[in-house]
């Protein structure tokens, strides 16, 4: 499933309308923002899935670049406002706007790029394997929620899996990889888990797993990075080790996106969120 675009956009340049300062001469967004770029046309792009009640969009701006003599490249993530990827879009889906004011389509040319080789998606799945989550009998849920977030995000991604509990180190238990039968070898192998530290160490765990995604842009510096944190748990460190605010924080400062998927009946709303 795509998420992720290159859409390159170039407008046709006659003479004497050529500008030194940038691609077209002005401010060009997509239907948004110039700095953020975090709308896109709703009415074009709800076509996508005619069927949904959701047609907010979320367009996170990866990388943007301009091009003498006209050319702009935008590299972005979409996703909807259920935090859901948004396949399937065409050039026609989008709106390039300049200085606020749509691009006619008879003087200008935009195209969705192949991406491939231009950019790496890493994405690393925290799993709660503490006391409170194994005891509560919540890890059959917790395989089926896995599964379905490696399902939803498609085969552009590498994918790793840790778990973590109340020892001070994250656990591995599948590395980076885009083979879905490995992912869900690992998830099938927590079916027989035994506790080994019955407390829930949340905020050093999301600390740790932003630094494996910080490791990862580094060994891929030469591609556009992007980086994800799923953490599935119960919501509450139990451990103490670091406090909610330096995770909050952590996560919040981060270029990596970071989602958290709760559990069980002890989930803490607004640790999660």
């Amino acid at each position: 499933m795509r998420s992720v675009y290159w859409l390159m956009f170039a407008a046709w340049v006659g003479c004497g309308t050529e500008k030194e300062d940038g691609a077209s001469g002005g401010d060009t967004a997509i239907d948004g923002d110039t700095d953020n770029a975090s709308d896109v046309d709703t009415d074009t792009a709800a076509d996508a899935d005619p069927e949904s009640d959701c047609t907010d969009f979320e367009m996170n701006l990866l990388e943007a670049e301009t091009l003498l003599p006209a050319v702009v490249r935008v590299f972005f993530r979409l996703t909807n406002c259920d935090g859901e990827a948004v396949p399937g879009l065409t050039e026609a889906d989008f709106t390039v706007l300049e200085d606020g004011d749509s691009i006619s389509i008879f003087e200008s040319s935009q195209q969705i790029v192949p991406t491939v080789a231009g950019y790496q998606l890493s994405t690393l799945l925290l799993l709660d394997m503490s006391g409170s989550m194994v005891a509560a009998g919540l890890v059959d849920d917790l395989q089926a929620a896995t599964r379905t977030f490696i399902d939803r995000i498609g085969t552009e991604h590498e994918i790793a899996i840790y778990t973590f509990d109340g020892r001070e180190v994250l656990s591995l238990l599948v590395d980076f990889t885009q083979d879905a039968t490995v992912l869900n070898d690992g998830i099938a192998s927590l079916t027989d888990y035994e506790v080994v530290d019955t407390s829930t160490n949340l905020n050093v765990a999301v600390l740790s797993g932003i630094e494996v995604l910080d490791g990862e842009s580094i060994a891929h510096a030469g591609k556009l990075f992007g980086g994800t944190m799923a953490v599935f748990t119960d919501g509450k460190d139990q451990a103490g080790r670091v406090t909610d605010s330096v995770a909050v924080t952590a996560a919040s400062d981060t270029d990596h996106a970071v989602y958290t998927i709760g559990l069980g009946g002890e989930i803490d709303e607004s640790h999660l969120t």
